[in-house]
């Protein structure tokens, strides 16, 4: 039987004034660091760990303490930010109203879209495939760059449903998904497109905001007006404003952490933190972020959260607070066979001579728990076999030792 949880939950409510006390927020804004303007409109963690904000009027590379501005003729200094977006190696590719522009062996290169294939010069978003051809979204369309050769595709030469693109991303197999503005979806193969759209698919929206690689082959779509789309396996599930505590349907930005949680900016209700359809709030009612117009969000170092804002650039460090699954989940101490599993998996822990007993929990794809069982290590040992009789999908296994948290994927097949 499994324990209940009353005593856990008196617990965690006694202890939420000691966690509060924990969290650490740095604001950062004009008047007290380098950033150009407070208007900060994307942001990226290059493979340096250096981060990259994007403002109204330019952009800085923050890397430890060290804040760097660019402002020389060749650079975005004064532009309109729109993406920022690692490329091979270490270049950085930066779009804005107006312009595009490489950062590569310290120096800067301005692609003018009358000297390349680029259908406009507002470049709404940068996605760089698994073959190393770059892609950029546009407001007349979508191009390609492979180092040498530009390719431009609108709806008059390709199966865009649109001209004005508001983001894009790779899949695992090398797919392209492009929003747009108004008429849904689009996904490439090089060869071959099909349009999600509410007329003929499961999407939730036309108006794409941004779209994000959760795990696996679920993609998180972002709406301008209907919160969240969840495509996986081709089908899709709705997070909204009308199925759940969403404080707003204009999701701008998600990113995931360490822990599997969903991070989701949101333009007029805050920051959300979200896992197994619990949600966290941060507004300026509630905490020190700026801004309830939060345009975009990256996680960083430590798993500190840089949050890009209508009003500054914040940083969140959640430090002691356990929400979800634990933030420093320890993946090297368990394991999971045969991998992927058909009815049954084995799951073994190795290094934890204190544990004596755990709790088991599996989430789907969404976050839903659809199985939890105790586990008597005294009686059966560090190994225990798990029945799996779900659909063929994406899972996770939590397996919760007392004084840790630990977490592993789990894919089912037939």
């Amino acid at each position: 039987m499994i324990r209940n949880n009353f005593p856990l939950i008196c617990i965690f409510l006694f202890l939420i004034p000691l966690f509060s006390i924990a969290q650490e927020w740095v604001i950062f804004n004009e008047d007290n660091s380098s950033l150009p303007d407070n208007e900060v409109t994307c942001i990226m963690k290059d493979n340096q760990n250096s981060i990259w904000a994007g403002t109204l009027i330019g952009l800085v590379r923050i890397t430890g303490e060290n804040w760097e501005t660019f402002d020389d003729i060749s650079s975005p200094g004064g532009d309109w930010i729109t993406t920022i977006s690692q490329g091979n190696a270490n270049d950085i590719w930066v779009g804005a109203y107006g312009g595009l522009f490489l950062y590569s062996n310290q120096e800067w290169t301005n692609y003018d879209n009358t000297m390349t294939g680029l259908p406009d010069g507002h470049v709404t978003d940068i996605a760089t495939d698994i073959s190393g051809k770059v892609w950029f979204a546009t407001t007349s369309g979508l191009a390609s760059f492979d180092g040498e050769n530009w390719e431009a595709f609108t709806p008059s030469n390709s199966g865009l449903p649109y001209y004005i693109l508001t983001c894009i991303a790779v899949t695992e197999g090398n797919h392209k998904l492009i929003g747009t503005d108004g008429y849904g979806m689009a996904r490439f193969d090089e060869s071959y497109w099909y349009v999600y759209n509410t007329s003929g698919s499961g999407i939730p929206s036309n108006k794409i905001l941004t779209i994000e690689n959760a795990y696996g082959n679920a993609y998180w779509v972002g709406t301008d007006d209907v919160g969240i789309g969840i495509l996986y396996n081709e089908n899709w599930d709705t997070i909204s404003m009308y199925n759940s505590g969403l404080p707003s349907n204009r999701i701008s930005s998600i990113a995931f952490d360490a822990g599997y949680n969903a991070w989701i900016c949101t333009l007029g209700g805050g920051l959300v933190k979200y896992f197994s359809g619990e949600m966290e709030y941060f507004h300026p009612e509630n905490s020190p972020i700026p801004s309830s117009h939060v345009n975009d969000i990256v996680i960083g170092l430590n798993n500190n959260k840089w949050i890009a804002t209508g009003n500054g650039l914040a940083v969140f460090n959640e430090s002691q607070i356990s929400f979800g699954i634990q933030e420093a989940v320890i993946f090297q101490k368990m394991r999971l066979y045969p991998m992927p599993a058909r009815n049954e998996t084995t799951l073994e822990l190795t290094d934890l001579p204190e544990v004596k007993n755990a709790i088991i929990t599996v989430f789907n794809h969404q976050g839903n728990n659809v199985k939890q069982m105790e586990w008597n290590m005294e009686i059966h040992g560090s190994k225990q076999i798990l029945k799996t009789p779900f659909p063929v999908g994406l899972y996770f296994v939590m397996v919760d030792c007392g004084n840790m948290t630990l977490a592993a994927k789990l894919i089912i097949t037939r």
